[in-house]
């Protein structure tokens, strides 16, 4: 069900980019016109400024700020971009500049607040083994960007990871030892900064770890460029998560057997750093969500999961697909339900993980309404 969205790599790191940038060049090539053609960039881009001069400008300071940055911290990562730009014939600087709009969005205030994800512990599931579970949130501009790919590089760890057509790194994954990631946006005060992104961080510990305990130490020698909530977990069962921001990280471990996270923080270590609960998106956003409490969809969709996850002491995987497709006792989704249906977020991916036994199951699209594809290691 999922062929056109899935895509299977290996090699070097050149050559899994070749590899995904000639399978998708058509839409790669033309995503960062598109992407200066987005609602959000109004917020950034002088009124006067042709979107030319204006994408020349991005490439040119994008490229400055992060491109030695990424070659130096992630050589591996960088590779493979050199492969994805000469596989879809895409500059480089533009495959950059799509790249950074995860830490740009944060920057300049465009707030993208989106994704849920859970992590059970196997006291907390029918079969008795860990899960995570994970809804990827995003501008609806973006859906038919999504793919699943199964990476197998020639150094390090194969993993199955979800991402984009235009990245290297990649927003959720396991890999053959059956550690699980999970990235969610967090929404901070403190300024970002031109570092590692984190999808390529994601990227780096699928590839390098195999457990938790693993991938907390690597994440402690990264500083980060915004803010983030990754859920990790497991094979053995345990799971973190860890709430970044560009100059902090605190860890927090499951309660009950679960955890759960939207888009907001936690940990006492790192909510002082959260933007102010009060905070409004400004009459510059787009008309989706111009003027609404931007915390308010995160704190509904908490309260909801953990409202369901409390009511079966042990969850199985009809539990997981439905509190995937949770509408909040509504016939129609919204931009406050798990399975969000709003006119600028959408939920646009959805996975299930399965570490012991390395499976994975896979919607695209909207949970409530799209068929889950398996795939095993």
């Amino acid at each position: 069900m999922m062929n056109k969205n899935f895509l299977a790599v290996s090699g070097s790191p050149r050559d899994m980019g070749r590899r995904q940038g000639s399978e998708f060049a058509a839409d790669i090539k033309g995503t960062f016109k598109r992407v200066l053609g987005f609602e959000g960039i109004k917020l950034v881009k002088p009124f006067f400024l042709p979107n030319a001069v204006f994408g020349l400008l991005v490439k040119r300071e994008i490229t400055s700020k992060w491109l030695s940055n990424i070659k130096v911290v992630a050589p591996h990562q960088y590779e493979r971009f050199e492969g994805i730009s000469e596989g879809s014939g895409a500059p480089l600087a533009e495959l950059l500049s799509i790249q950074a709009l995860e830490v740009m969005a944060d920057d300049v205030s465009l707030v993208i607040e989106g994704c849920f994800s859970a992590a059970f512990a196997p006291s907390r599931t029918s079969d008795g083994e860990p899960v995570v579970v994970k809804n990827f949130d995003f501008i609806r501009d973006f859906a038919d960007d999504n793919i699943a790919r199964l990476s197998s590089p020639q150094n390090g760890f194969a993993s199955f990871e979800l991402t984009y057509k235009q990245i290297t790194g990649s927003h959720d994954g396991m890999n053959e030892k059956g550690l699980v990631i999970t990235y969610n946006y967090g929404l901070t005060v403190e300024k970002t900064q031109a570092r590692l992104p984190i999808t390529l961080l994601v990227q780096e510990m699928l590839e390098n770890c195999a457990t938790v305990e693993h991938a907390l130490a690597l994440v402690g020698n990264f500083r980060f460029p915004n803010a983030a909530i990754l859920t990790i977990a497991d094979a053995s069962g345990a799971a973190a998560s860890v709430e970044i921001t560009p100059e902090h990280i605190a860890v927090r471990r499951p309660q009950d057997g679960i955890l759960v996270n939207t888009n907001f923080f936690s940990c006492h270590e790192t909510v002082k750093y959260d933007i102010p609960r009060s905070a409004r998106y400004s009459k510059k956003a787009p008309a989706g969500i111009r003027g609404r409490r931007i915390h308010e969809t995160n704190e509904l969709r908490y309260t909801r999961a953990v409202e369901i996850i409390k009511t079966t002491k042990k969850l199985g995987e009809e539990d997981f697909i439905k509190l995937l497709s949770d509408h909040s006792l509504g016939a129609a989704g919204s931009e406050d339900t798990i399975c969000r249906h709003g006119d600028f977020f959408r939920t646009q991916v959805s996975a299930i993980f399965y570490p012991r036994r390395r499976r994975i199951l896979v919607a695209f699209g909207f949970p409530c309404s799209s068929e889950f594809s398996e795939y095993v290691f």
